[in-house]
């Protein structure tokens, strides 16, 4: 990389948790990931092509060229987790339906926190005001649900077996029900809020996309070009540097375009 593309300002963007920067020098437009056209008999790295202005675009994803785990694959896995929450809700409340008309204990955790869902929830952050919104919700349904089994339990004391099934049957249409929305609220809300950034690059006349999960922002940095890292997890290794942000005095690590596209 030449001195003049040093003293460029770069394009600095995410990948995962770590931050990448791309040179302004073949930078040619950022623009968000709209509809992707599949094409076949290409690397799994390249997720398509979209058409920009009337060009067609071929779309690289950077986190998979570079042996990272999938954007989508991490919402899939957010999603299906969730989903998994919602089933143990699901079969947690017919459990405790089940131990009433058997006459038997119930021996799941009446505690929110302890659950697998509870301990989620307890750990889980996000900036995202409507997604941290949503999951806030959260609470008193997923509180209430667990700490019917307390109530239960007294009623059964007593045998009103009858009020038991009403009180549980009550929080099935109510609790459940809001619970069961608000999951389904939460996986739209995640995908939603991880819009992949393309910056779109011009190599040798040709347009290339590099799919990013967001850009972060325009700026110098602190290169003496000296630092190298490999990644192994590709076929061909490629050469990365790690340099300093002068604002933030944190690491990034440059990529070189021609680098990239050199498969």
């Amino acid at each position: 990389m030449n001195q003049q593309t040093k003293e460029l300002p770069w394009i600095l963007f995410n990948l995962q948790n770590e931050i990448y920067g791309i040179s302004c020098q073949s930078v040619d437009s950022i623009v968000i990931l709209s509809q992707v056209t599949a094409v076949a008999d290409t690397p799994n790295y390249i997720r398509g092509v979209i058409n920009l202005r009337g060009k067609i675009v071929t779309c690289i994803d950077l986190r998979i060229l570079l042996g990272l785990k999938s954007l989508n694959d991490e919402i899939i896995e957010f999603q299906e987790m969730l989903e998994q929450r919602k089933i143990e809700h699901i079969n947690w409340l017919e459990e405790l339906k089940n131990s009433v008309d058997q006459r038997r204990p119930f021996e799941l955790t009446t505690d929110p926190h302890a659950c697998a869902f509870g301990k989620w929830y307890d750990n889980f952050k996000t900036d995202n005001v409507i997604l941290g919104g949503l999951v806030k919700r959260f609470d008193e349904p997923h509180k209430k649900i667990h700490g019917i089994a307390i109530e239960i339990k007294k009623l059964e004391a007593r045998e009103e077996f009858a009020g038991a099934k009403r009180t549980i049957e009550q929080v099935e249409s109510g609790e459940l029900k809001s619970l069961i929305d608000l999951f389904a609220k939460t996986k739209a809300a995640y995908r939603e809020s991880l819009r992949e950034i393309v910056i779109i690059v011009k190599i040798a006349q040709t347009l290339y996309g590099f799919i990013t999960d967001n850009v972060i922002s325009v700026e110098h940095i602190i290169d003496d070009g000296t630092a190298n890292i490999n990644n192994h997890f590709l076929k061909k290794e490629l050469s990365f540097r790690i340099a300093m942000r002068k604002k933030e005095k944190s690491s990034v690590i440059l990529l070189n375009e021609d680098n990239l596209l050199n498969l």
